[in-house]
Formats: C-alpha cells, sequence, structure tokens
C-alpha cells in the first residue's frame, strides 16, 4: 500500500492541481460539473463563499483604505488575499509554507493592488515588519490549526505591529458552540490526532480576549454561535482595537 504523500500543508499546496480535481468541496451546494470554476483558489473547497465574503464584508471592509497597510497570517493560496488586496494601499501575505505563497502570488497576480509575499519561520510566532507599522492585521482559517500558544504568539506580535487605534481580526476554533462541540466530537471519533493536516485546536472567545486585554487590545466585535454563516455558527471571530501598547 503506497502511504498519503499529503502530510503537511504544504504537500497540499504543492499538489493542489491534483487535488483540484477529487477534494470533497464543503458546500453541499455546488454541483460537481461547477467545480473547476467554484474552485478559483486553493481555500474555496471549506466552508461556503458567502460566508467568507461576509466575513471580509462584516470585518474587514471597515478598516480597509486605499492608505491602510495591512497583514495577513496564513494566506494560503489566496483566498482572503485577493478581496482585500484591491482595498488598501499594501497587503503583506505571511505563510510558514513556500507552496502556499507561491500560490497565493499567483492568484493575486491579476488582482489590483501591491503586496509583499513573506514566508514565516516555523519557530515561535515572529512577524519580520517593524513595529507599529501596521493599520490591519488578519487571520482567517488559520489559528483553528494552531496551538493556543501560537494562537496568543501571533497575536503579541499583532499588538506589536498595529499602530495604536489599528485593529486584529482573529478567528478561531470553539467548543462553546454547538457546532464546534460535533466538530470536536467528530474529530475524537475519527481519531485526529493532535498537529496533523488539517486538525484543530479548540480555543473560544473567553480566553482570546483575556489574552488580548493583556496586550493592550479591546474587542470591537466578538461574534460565536451565529447562524446563517457556515464560520460565525462554528467557530469564534474577534475584532480586536489596539487601544494601548502592550509590555512585551
Amino acid at each position: 500500500m503506497k502511504s498519503n504523500p499529503i502530510r503537511t500543508w504544504n504537500d497540499y499546496a504543492a499538489n493542489w492541481k491534483v487535488l483540484r480535481s477529487i477534494v470533497h468541496i464543503e458546500d453541499r451546494g455546488v454541483p460537481e460539473t461547477q467545480r473547476d470554476d467554484y474552485l478559483e483558489t486553493l481555500g474555496d473547497e471549506w466552508g461556503d463563499k458567502p460566508s467568507v465574503d461576509q466575513f471580509v464584508n462584516d470585518f474587514l471592509v471597515p478598516h480597509c483604505t486605499d492608505r491602510a497597510i495591512a497583514a495577513e497570517i496564513g494566506s494560503g493560496g489566496g483566498r482572503i488575499a485577493r478581496r482585500v488586496r484591491p482595498l488598501v494601499e499594501m497587503l503583506y501575505c505571511l505563510d510558514t509554507e513556500p507552496a502556499m505563497l507561491a500560490l497565493c502570488e499567483k492568484a493575486l497576480a491579476q488582482v489590483r493592488g501591491r503586496s509583499q509575499f513573506v514566508q514565516l519561520g516555523r519557530e515561535f510566532p515572529s512577524l519580520p515588519i517593524e513595529s507599529s507599522s501596521l493599520d490591519l492585521v488578519y487571520s482567517f482559517d488559520t489559528m483553528v490549526h494552531l496551538h493556543f500558544r501560537y494562537v496568543f504568539g501571533y497575536l503579541r506580535e499583532a499588538a506589536r505591529v498595529l499602530r495604536l487605534g489599528g485593529t486584529a481580526v482573529f478567528h478561531v476554533a470553539t467548543s462553546d458552540t454547538p457546532q464546534g462541540r460535533a466538530h470536536l466530537l467528530q474529530s475524537l471519533s475519527d481519531r485526529t490526532e493532535p498537529g496533523t493536516l488539517g486538525s484543530f485546536e479548540y480555543l473560544g472567545a473567553a480566553a482570546l480576549l483575556s489574552c488580548a486585554s493583556s496586550l493592550g487590545f479591546v474587542p470591537e466585535r466578538v461574534v460565536s454561535g451565529v447562524p446563517g454563516n457556515f464560520y460565525y455558527e462554528r467557530d469564534c471571530i474577534c475584532s480586536l482595537r489596539k487601544v494601548a501598547e502592550p509590555a512585551l
């Protein structure tokens, strides 16, 4: 029996050309005949596009201007970046996986705006960006896979690189919602090992907000367990405004 060659997110991205034709699309309303048109970027297979568009409009667009400098932690194949780049002056696309960055750069090739594509180290979170230089730092569908120490590490880095008044938007997994608990129970039934490809780490709003408060953030909006949006119903999304410099 051949071993599965897809063991890491870099493998997933490097094999996207093949996976694109067989990967499971979570939006059940997409017929197989529309697969090619629907999968515009890696990541479109997860959730559904209306839910993603609502997230961008609710949480990111209010902080996007033609003079804003933004960064996405975990830009993946460019699913969110291609929606955000035309709205800001500069978007840093940050990812630990070189194959993901290559796909992201390709996805943004015909999208108006400017970007820098930066590979992050795999060690404890560090953003190679000047302190107090950004207006918006966001992460969508990435922190759901990270241990809470890494989530807090990236939040700490967001506090460092944001200007006063800047905004951090973090999306995390939680077992506080019915859909989140169902996801956790399914992962237990499937015997999903922590840290493996696609595994979730369940955090929730209380822990994230507690850490955010110690870093000089105040919550602007918190959504969790809200029906009608794939991610709002299952997960937790927090918009945090930086009101004080953290004691790093």
